[in-house]
């Protein structure tokens, strides 16, 4: 999605969802649009950080900011 430039500005906890093998399916492409550039994928990682960290508190979710770091490092070296 991000190699294509496609830019979900609505991405958070709520649209990503997995099934019975762990698969990755991410929703609400309604917001979406492709941009150029790269400066707006740090704006969409920080989102979903925020997002996953307020999920966290409010519903005690199994999740570690740690956890959160690979996943970003791969995202912002694509």
């Amino acid at each position: 999605m991000y190699n294509e430039q496609v830019n979900h500005s609505d991405l958070n906890i709520h649209n990503i969802l997995l099934d019975e093998q762990y698969n990755v399916w991410i929703i609400y492409f309604y917001k979406c649009y492709q941009q150029s550039a790269n400066v707006w994928k740090k704006n969409n990682i920080d989102r979903l950080f925020r997002s996953f960290n307020k999920a966290h508190l409010k519903w005690t979710i199994k999740w570690k900011e740690i956890d959160f770091e690979a996943l970003k490092i791969s995202y912002m070296n694509l």
